[in-house]
């Protein structure tokens, strides 16, 4: 299901006849230099049982040949044009029907405050996250997959160009306090995960 709540209220210039989906097929993209990114984070190989690694493909490409997961881009894509809504950058969780990897954050209410340490995703955003050196506190496994995406049109043809996927849940855009915001902390990339 699209979450509305994570929706970015980009919108493009894009013509919304040039997008109508009525017997087109969608071409999902995965630009190089967002797989090299995701290759060192989250599809990274699944012997590694760390916060915001998939367990259960070492790629986007692999990740994508899944027929569930790949019908699922394109039917939230199909709605969100099917809305009137062109352009502009969404956020949608799928959940599979089996854990796919440990997700990189978790509710802050499951978690004492002297668990915690600042923590800085960016350079507009700050957090909280389990402090390093706890160990002992796992990151947990889940079965969502939250993607990204961006839609665009060539020739009149339907793209969808993902921006970034990750396991767990959607905690919107990388700005102001996160934490405050979305109700979560995170874990370090080299955080272990739960077995």
């Amino acid at each position: 299901m699209l979450s509305r709540d994570s929706l970015v209220a980009e919108q493009s210039t894009l013509n919304s006849k040039k997008m109508r989906v009525a017997n087109k097929k969608f071409r999902i993209i995965v630009p190089g230099r967002v797989r090299n990114r995701l290759s060192k984070t989250c599809f990274r190989p699944n012997s590694i049982h760390c916060a915001g690694n998939f367990s259960l493909w070492e790629s986007s490409e692999d990740l994508l040949k899944e027929p569930s997961v790949k019908a699922f881009i394109i039917e939230e894509a199909e709605a969100i044009l099917n809305e009137g809504k062109t352009g502009g950058i969404y956020s949608v969780t799928y959940t599979h029907t089996e854990n796919v990897g440990w997700s990189s954050t978790n509710d802050r209410m499951k978690y004492s405050h002297l668990d915690l340490e600042d923590f800085f995703p960016n350079r507009k955003s700050m957090a909280m996250r389990i402090n390093t050196t706890r160990k002992d506190i796992l990151a947990p496994l889940t079965n969502d997959i939250t993607f990204v995406l961006e839609l665009s049109s060539r020739n009149e043809r339907p793209f969808v160009v993902i921006k970034s996927i990750y396991p767990g849940n959607d905690i919107g855009d990388l700005e102001g306090n996160i934490t405050k915001r979305e109700g979560v902390v995170f874990f370090d990339w080299n955080h272990p995960g739960e077995e």
